[in-house]
């Protein structure tokens, strides 16, 4: 949800604005950036009931349920609810996730993760452990490639060794040293 969208939404909350009006009005939605195909807030049932829960000092409960077109009866009932039996496995599950994630150093994937979770006896799916990581914010570090400096593979001539690792000099300018290092 960001601050400019939910502004724009409550502003219309204010007195005069109707749910007709909210919903037919297609200016309206273009200025509040939630036209067709748009990625808005408030997308989820659960989100529109937090966003009441948050604003409910501002507005009453009824406009706004009205307004984001949900019933009253069924914000009540999100309010009383307790964590569903799925919510329960799945924070189980993340917390297991982030213990092999740690473990791992942060370098194992949902693929490698789920890998792991099966092998502790956990039964998951990819997509719930990817999906889980995602909601949590975790990301696997992906490995630097090895960038290859030195192609030994070629053609041209080599240097002959004169030195032989005997770097002592009798006079200054005899012998000349350098070294190439990659960054």
């Amino acid at each position: 949800m960001t601050r400019s969208s939910s502004k724009n939404w409550l502003n219309l909350l204010r007195p005069g604005v109707t749910p007709n009006r909210l919903l037919r009005n297609t200016a309206c939605r273009r200025n509040c950036s939630i036209g067709c195909g748009d990625k808005h807030f408030l997308q989820e049932r659960w989100q529109i009931y937090q966003f009441i829960s948050d604003h409910r000092t501002l507005f009453t409960v009824e406009k706004m349920c009205n307004i984001f077109d949900v019933s009253t009866s069924s914000y009540f009932l999100w309010q009383k609810a307790c964590p569903s039996g799925r919510w329960k496995k799945n924070e189980a599950l993340l917390t297991v996730i982030l213990d092999v994630f740690e473990t791992s150093k942060g370098s194992y994937g949902s693929p490698r993760m789920t890998k792991e979770l099966r092998a502790q006896g956990k039964n998951a799916s990819r997509p719930l452990v990817a999906r889980l990581m995602k909601a949590a914010g975790i990301q696997a570090r992906r490995r630097k490639k090895l960038v290859a400096t030195t192609d030994s593979k070629h053609n041209n001539p080599i240097a002959p060794n004169v030195l032989d690792r005997k770097f002592s000099a009798t006079r200054p300018g005899e012998v000349w040293v350098s070294d190439i290092t990659y960054v």
